[in-house]
């Protein structure tokens, strides 16, 4: 759960300037509205059913780098007190073994810009840099989630 951060954009107000940005720049892209809630059961089993998963990244952009398009999923979080899911940590990771797709996490608007011009300055020594940073925190991840799951083998009370 996304702790409240005095002063600080929430996360929807840092999606909501990415998108103004984008569409200034007259960038194609789009928004996975993943954050529908609803306490129906039969609208979460249509969306289950139409594919809605947890973890997919927040915004799509199609950047032009000269005669080539390149796919860019970021998973926006605000800037102070965004947390990434396990399952955004999956989805990430899973849609950076694609040919033509960089996913990466922002923390805020700033970053969100400066991965789009990154990757449209062709400047892939710092993109994949920023993923190796990511990989790291979910390697990290993954071995608490594994101590945790070993612990609670050990001593389940």
């Amino acid at each position: 759960m996304t702790k409240w951060v005095k002063d600080i954009p929430s996360e929807d107000d840092e999606e909501g300037a990415f998108t103004d940005w984008l569409e200034l720049q007259g960038y194609t892209h789009w928004h996975v509205p993943q954050e529908t809630y609803t306490n129906s059961w039969a609208v979460k089993n249509k969306a289950r059913k139409l594919g809605v998963r947890r973890g997919v990244p927040d915004h799509w952009v199609i950047v032009p780098t000269g005669g080539t398009r390149f796919l860019v999923a970021i998973e926006m979080k605000r800037v102070k007190g965004g947390t990434i899911s396990d399952d955004q940590f999956e989805k990430v990771h899973e849609l950076n073994k694609c040919q033509g797709i960089t996913a990466l996490v922002a923390e805020g608007c700033g970053e969100a810009i400066e991965i789009i011009e990154l990757v449209k300055k062709n400047r892939w020594e710092v993109i994949d840099e920023m993923k190796k940073k990511f990989e790291e925190k979910r390697q990290k991840r993954l071995k608490n989630l594994e101590k945790k799951q070993k612990l609670e083998k050990e001593n389940p009370f």
